[in-house]
């Protein structure tokens, strides 16, 4: 990971120490009746399984049967969160239920950023803060606008820590969506993060401040990390869900974790099935050690480039990743009407979002894949000749994708 600075917001909390963490909930009601209250602090947490049933009729006959202490579901997987004090003990018995398809881990996930320098405060004349998003001009954002700007009913998910919806240059195209970790239908950004994405993939033109990628789309804010930009893989994969279920033809991932999770692979799917493009951070490890969702097959994975064209020395590798874009001392919105400098693949995947969402809207009748390929062909090629692990196909140019 990057290293945080002083100036951080609650993301210091350490995830890497702890095997299992969170938990997360559908929209609706679990079986028994009870439903998820706030994430728990990962340091008091006990270990949480994700159990997969094969029907509802085994999932309530087992669930009573071994007196499951469910804390979460994921409704359209038909999977539940169980807590336990003795994973390898519950484990064993039920994996000898027929009705039982699968158990892991719910793998903790975190943002994939940490703030540069502190918030430099509210601007309020026309988008007087363009001059300063070097990454809009590396990608020739201002010159794709003259073909397109999105449109606002195509909807660009930013599942994340939540979206400040009031903040000005999302103000009014940004829908409040769901809470996952504190099951409500608010997911206000309590963190920073979430709306600092939101901002690059699409702040609003002449409404002061930044500009996003797709400044004329609509925003659905979906929150699956806490204040401390924690969550798990079971409020990712209800986001996941969530998002694809609202509409939202483009789902931005700044997140993730190390670990494999057949979990998150159903998530994706479903997803995809209803014809999402699902774009995730590569991961800020500097190495090749994958990170998920970005290392799912099919997943539109973003590493991240510096103002001269450089890869960032945190970017993670991989030859998984589809494409890099900006993703250092990248300024965008913050909570509070206010901006700050983040770097990160975080801040790069947005970027790819948002382009996506220009796509989409200049070729409507364009699948998933499609837009993708086009992306990918249309970006600036750094590194070796062609494709390679390190930028993938190139950096993205949004002229050369809307042309």
């Amino acid at each position: 990971m990057v290293s945080h600075t002083s100036s951080s917001p609650r993301w210091g909390l350490s995830l890497l120490a702890l095997a299992l963490a969170g938990c997360g909930v559908a929209p609706s009601p679990l079986a028994n009746g009870q439903t998820s209250q706030a994430f728990e602090a990962s340091a008091r947490a006990p270990r949480h399984l994700l159990v997969k049933f094969r029907d509802a009729a085994g999932r309530q006959s087992v669930t009573q049967r071994h007196k499951l202490n469910v804390v979460g579901r994921i409704a359209r997987l038909e999977t539940l969160v169980v807590r336990t004090s003795d994973a390898n003990a519950l484990g064993k018995a039920l994996r000898a239920e027929p009705s039982v398809a699968r158990i892991e881990p719910d793998h903790p996930a975190k943002a994939f950023t940490t703030p540069e320098v502190p918030g430099i405060g509210f601007a309020s004349s026309k988008d007087d803060l363009l001059p300063k998003l070097w990454g809009m001009a590396k990608i020739e954002a201002p010159r794709a606008w003259g073909i397109t700007t999105g449109a606002r009913d195509l909807k660009v998910a930013i599942v994340d820590t939540g979206v400040d919806y009031n903040h000005p240059d999302l103000k009014g195209r940004t829908l409040k969506g769901y809470d996952f970790i504190n099951n409500d239908a608010d997911a206000m950004d309590d963190n920073e993060h979430g709306t600092h994405c939101a901002g690059s993939a699409a702040g609003g033109i002449n409404d002061g401040g930044v500009v996003g990628v797709a400044p004329n789309v609509t925003v659905l804010g979906v929150k699956v990390l806490d204040g401390d930009g924690s969550g798990s893989y079971s409020t990712v994969a209800n986001g996941i869900i969530y998002a694809a279920d609202q509409g939202a033809k483009v789902i931005s991932l700044s997140l993730g974790g190390p670990s494999t999770s057949s979990t998150l692979v159903d998530a994706v799917r479903y997803a995809q099935d209803k014809g999402c493009l699902v774009v995730a951070a590569m991961g800020n490890e500097g190495n090749e050690d994958p990170q998920y969702p970005a290392a799912i097959a099919g997943v539109m994975a973003v590493g991240a480039t510096n103002s001269k064209d450089a890869i960032a020395y945190f970017s993670s590798r991989g030859n998984h990743i589809s494409v890099s874009a900006p993703g250092d001392l990248i300024l965008s919105s913050i909570p509070g009407g206010k901006y700050e400098r983040f770097s990160g693949t975080s801040m790069a995947c947005p970027h790819v979002a948002g382009l996506a969402a220009l796509v989409k809207t200049k070729y409507p009748n364009l699948d998933a894949k499609t837009i993708r390929e086009r992306i990918e062909r249309g970006s600036q090629d750094l590194g070796a000749k062609g494709f390679d692990s390190t930028f993938g196909h190139g950096r993205i140019n949004a002229l050369r994708a809307v042309q």
